[in-house]
């Protein structure tokens, strides 16, 4: 239920209240930016009249993103002349938004020098692991460049440098 706090009737009956982020607490009055605490106050009403407003919490819920970057993959020794094994580290709270990350998307050029880039696992079906390894395309001597990016529940966040 969206509620801008002067509709107590609906916050009362169903206990709480929903506010977008986008639409309401990164705009005016409010202007909270990424990472910032949601602070609350609470007030009651009776036939007496209003209370006076709880202490704010200190704690809580914080404003949301899209994953933040990456770090860049990073080539495991296990590579050879005919696998490539790219590991990367898990994307954690801020950097993942504040939100839990779905996937994880590495892309590789496949030897273009940087021209072209083609998912190789995690854009079309979800990946949350935190290595791959790419078999197709290998060519002994030549360059391939990676890069990662991350999902969460707000959409894809930037691209890692590239490796």
């Amino acid at each position: 239920m969206y509620c801008d706090g002067a509709r107590f009737d609906h916050t009362v009956q169903d206990l709480y209240c929903e506010l977008p982020v986008k639409k309401v607490l990164q705009k005016e009055p409010f202007n909270l930016e990424f990472d910032d605490l949601v602070q609350v106050v609470i007030y009651a009403q009776n036939s007496k009249g209003w209370s006076d407003p709880s202490t704010a919490n200190i704690d809580g819920a914080r404003i949301q993103s899209e994953a933040l970057s990456m770090n860049a993959p990073v080539r495991d020794p296990q590579t050879n002349t005919e696998e490539i094994f790219v590991t990367w580290l898990e994307l954690e709270q801020p950097e993942n938004g504040n939100s839990d990350v779905i996937s994880y998307s590495l892309e590789y050029d496949a030897g273009t020098q940087g021209q072209v880039y083609q998912a190789v696992v995690g854009y079309l079906t979800d990946y949350t692991g935190l290595e791959f390894s790419v078999t197709e395309h290998i060519v002994r001597g030549q360059t391939f460049r990676f890069r990662l990016r991350a999902k969460n529940m707000w959409g894809w966040g930037a691209y890692s440098d590239v490796t």
